[in-house]
């Protein structure tokens, strides 16, 4: 299983790195949202998650997250913060961000939430490829 790590805090990032190879992930690294792009862009096939921190100069995580998700409706996207969960946090998740870990991790909180993220849905219940309600969800 391969992660791509966006991170802009080269500490933080090599830190991230090591524990997930010490989980048994194959890690791509990137330093910003325009870098996860490319790097997603080249390696897409490969890649089976995205861990983003979200607070980023220029495109931040969930920037990133929006745009990954119109050229991949597919990705599966975790968010990585210094941020305590909130009531902003909620709407990310239901738009289809898997997780929202606050940093720094714990190892098995880190490797519950990939296994989690990995194993969920990709798209948010009751919506199609292309975005559209499901037919259960337009009857409502």
């Amino acid at each position: 299983m391969a992660i791509l790590l966006v991170e802009d805090d080269e500490l933080v990032r090599e830190t991230m790195r090591l524990l997930l190879e010490s989980l048994d992930y194959v890690v791509l690294t990137a330093s910003n949202g325009q870098q996860a792009l490319d790097v997603y862009e080249g390696n897409r096939a490969a890649i089976d998650l995205v861990l983003t921190d979200v607070t980023m100069p220029g495109i931040g995580g969930v920037e990133l997250f929006h745009l990954l998700r119109q050229w991949d409706p597919d990705v599966r996207l975790m968010a990585l913060t210094g941020h305590a969960f909130d009531s902003g946090t909620q709407e990310y998740l239901q738009s289809g961000m898997l997780e929202w870990l606050e940093k720094p991790p714990k190892l098995p909180a880190l490797a519950q939430a990939l296994r989690r993220a990995l194993a969920a849905p990709v798209r948010p219940p009751g919506r199609l490829r292309d975005g559209q309600a499901s037919g259960a969800e337009r009857d409502r």
